[in-house]
């Protein structure tokens, strides 16, 4: 069976134009051609054209290479080669970001265009979209909004959208939506008045001139801790959106040093019980730390602690605490932050665990390991005291009998893995030891 006679069998599947089955019954069986193009015919929008062929055009990674195609088209783009196969234009601005009328977009393969193995590509040779004109909703873009990304919105948050251009009359079709809901229209609210209320006095002349500017609610208190968008349809183009990121619910969490193999405190330092929003100071001088040995009273403060970007309150009780020993945290009824928000049943920590042993030194971490015939140290930590360290230094792993020394290794890491975390089993059997006595 000729290749010929296969094309036209191929043919029959897919009905194809005059021009293209008369193109591909006299075109030689080894010739290129273009896979796929897109867009094709009449489209919303376009971000990106694409052009794939069937045989590598260039050498791998050389995304320099020239285009394939010629190009005649009112928007401005830039063109580069994907991979071998794949050539895509990227259309700057995008084009439903821009005003524009209706327009055509025509990309013709240039002569003699051969691929990489010297192969001629052939086929069709002429491809086209186009783009109708944009009425004055998709012409609108969102240009500027308040929170700021960085910031965090409450969950009755009246936010400011800046648009592209004055609305004067024109009324934009907004949505506010977050996770799984559908859709829901926004509140548009009086821009000035509401305005002054969120930004301050200080904004008004700027704010009553400004006329690009619309103050917006969602119908409904929004969920702590939920990123949300409020877009704008925009007839059939991809909406314009502004996102937002809702602050946590009120709670709080305990900070301190802790034993790394338990998380427990050490008893020596601080706990500080950290607030993620402000707290008045007759609720924060309410707050107690109780022990058998008694119920205290921590030191407030308000700051930026803790990578919090908006000031939080910070309630601080000092060392040394009982160690070995579960504190119960109590709280004053009605508990709230400076707007009022209550914690939920989960946010305020009910108490915290200090560790049962002080040990005076650890490494820095769980295990390490030591080069052969090297001068390798492990990382101590050592915890802070009035007197003079006594230090005793342990050589594991010495003497003629390599094997034996890595046996003897081995053990006493196991040993050390196993101990008390205050102290560090010395065994002669396992290394040869030297110990001196520093008085500092």
């Amino acid at each position: 069976m000729s290749s010929r006679l296969r094309t036209c069998r191929l043919l029959v599947l897919a009905p194809p134009t005059l021009f293209t089955l008369l193109t591909l019954l006299t075109m030689p069986a080894s010739a290129a051609t273009v896979a796929t193009f897109s867009p094709r015919a009449a489209v919303q929008e376009v971000d990106q054209v694409r052009a794939s062929f069937s045989d590598p055009m260039v050498g791998m990674g050389d995304t320099r290479a020239g285009a394939p195609l010629e190009i005649d088209c009112a928007l401005d783009g830039h063109g580069h080669w994907v991979d071998q196969r794949n050539w895509v234009w990227d259309v700057r601005p995008k084009a439903d970001e821009i005003k524009r009328d209706a327009l055509s977009c025509v990309f013709n393969l240039k002569a003699g265009l051969r691929t990489l193995a010297g192969k001629p590509v052939q086929g069709e040779r002429r491809f086209d979209f186009k783009l109708p004109a944009l009425s004055e909703a998709q012409t609108l873009r969102i240009v500027g909004q308040h929170p700021q990304h960085w910031q965090r919105a409450a969950e009755d948050q009246t936010f400011l959208l800046r648009f592209s251009r004055p609305l004067k009359s024109f009324k934009p079709a907004l949505f506010c939506d977050w996770g799984i809901q559908a859709h829901e229209s926004v509140v548009v609210q009086d821009r000035a008045a509401t305005m002054r209320a969120a930004l301050g006095a200080q904004w008004k002349d700027q704010l009553d001139a400004d006329a690009a500017i619309l103050a917006v609610r969602c119908p409904r208190p929004l969920p702590s801790g939920a990123t949300i968008r409020i877009g704008m349809d925009r007839g059939g183009l991809k909406p314009a959106l502004a996102k937002f990121k809702i602050r946590p619910a009120f709670a709080a969490t305990i900070s301190c040093q802790s034993v790394p193999a338990t998380g427990a405190c050490t008893p020596y330092e601080p706990i500080e019980l950290i607030f993620n929003a402000e707290v008045s100071e007759t609720f924060l001088a309410a707050i107690r730390l109780s022990s058998p040995d008694g119920a205290r009273a921590g030191a407030a403060r308000v700051g930026h602690f803790h990578g919090h970007g908006s000031p939080v309150s910070k309630l601080t009780f000092a060392g040394p605490h009982r160690h070995d020993t579960r504190f119960s945290i109590s709280y004053p009824a009605g508990i709230a932050d400076r707007e009022g928000r209550t914690a939920p049943p989960w946010g305020l920590p009910a108490g915290v665990l200090t560790s049962a042993h002080i040990p005076t030194a650890t490494f820095s971490g769980p295990s390490f390991a030591v080069a052969r015939d090297a001068d390798s140290s492990a990382g101590l930590l050592f915890t802070h005291g009035a007197r003079p360290l006594a230090m005793r230094e342990l050589l594991v792993g010495a003497g003629s009998d390599q094997q034996r020394a890595d046996q003897d290794m081995l053990r006493w890491m196991q040993a050390y893995q196993m101990a008390p975390s205050d102290q560090v089993h010395r065994d002669g059997s396992l290394a040869h030891a030297r110990a001196s006595l520093l008085d500092g």
